[in-house]
């Protein structure tokens, strides 16, 4: 979490470390750019359906649509659900308990609780609410023809709002 909230590992780790550094150093790129969470069903189901091409342009879409429609918040969507939730702190306990010896502090992660309460919106009305906003305007964006017809269907499928 402090990582992320520093922007990223290469800020944390000038933030932490005692290592003197030049103040005009310029900072890479994030690479490790991922979907938004309320978008990511689409392009699992994109990647089921559709051709190379049209793949990589829904996933060019898709990444870039938050400028064009108000999406969830990643940190508000639930991709889980209360019962994988509970299993995985259930799970990771016993992990949690390695590094809290190893670090030796009573409490390595203090928010651990928190990996068992659920985010208040789940993923497919995330996804829902992200097709409704998918006008002909904004899919106009959408180069790919196939991936833009894909979309639409999905658009007036039951299930997606």
């Amino acid at each position: 979490g402090a990582v992320l909230k520093t922007g990223n590992s290469v800020r944390d780790f000038r933030a932490e470390s005692i290592v003197k550094l030049p103040t005009a150093l310029t900072p890479p790129p994030r690479i490790n750019l991922s979907l938004p969470l309320a978008v990511m069903e689409l392009m699992r189901l994109g990647n089921h359906s559709l051709p190379s091409a049209a793949r990589e342009d829904l996933r060019d879409f898709l990444m870039h649509c938050s400028e064009w429609i108000e999406l969830a918040p990643n940190d508000q969507v639930e991709m889980f659900g209360a019962a994988h939730r509970a299993d995985l702190l259930h799970r990771f306990r016993p992990i949690h308990a390695y590094l809290n010896t190893v670090a030796e502090t009573e409490n390595f992660f203090p928010d651990i609780e928190s990996v068992a309460r659920p985010r208040p919106i789940p993923y497919m009305d995330a996804t829902a609410q992200a097709l409704a906003q998918m006008t002909p305007a904004v899919l106009a964006k959408l180069r790919d023809e196939t991936a833009r017809v894909f979309i639409e269907t999905l658009r007036g499928r039951a299930g997606f709002g």
